[in-house]
């Protein structure tokens, strides 16, 4: 994921009040790296359930389609479009 990428998200999720300006501060502020950020945002999202998930790949497979594709997301994307009750997110616990 792209430092645009990863900023467009944060702001995507504050927008849609996923995040709090507190969350994407620290995300931003606590993590040098890209890959540090993504993962303390995925690290973020992930307790927030399902919709919170559905929020963030949808960004995703509609910003980076490459990225999307990469993952795999796409499929997961349409698969939540067919049942919307499908849960696309899960903790590292349960993949």
């Amino acid at each position: 994921m792209g430092e645009g990428t990863i900023n467009g998200l944060l702001d995507e999720l504050l927008q849609t009040r996923v995040l709090n300006q507190e969350e994407m501060e620290k995300v931003k502020r606590e993590n040098a790296t890209v890959m540090d950020k993504t993962r303390a945002l995925i690290d973020s999202v992930i307790p927030k359930g399902a919709q919170a998930c559905q929020i963030c790949i949808t960004y995703i497979c509609e910003e980076d389609s490459y990225l999307a594709e990469t993952l795999g997301l796409s499929a997961a994307l349409q698969a939540v479009q067919d049942n919307p009750a499908m849960p696309t997110c899960s903790s590292p616990e349960g993949r």
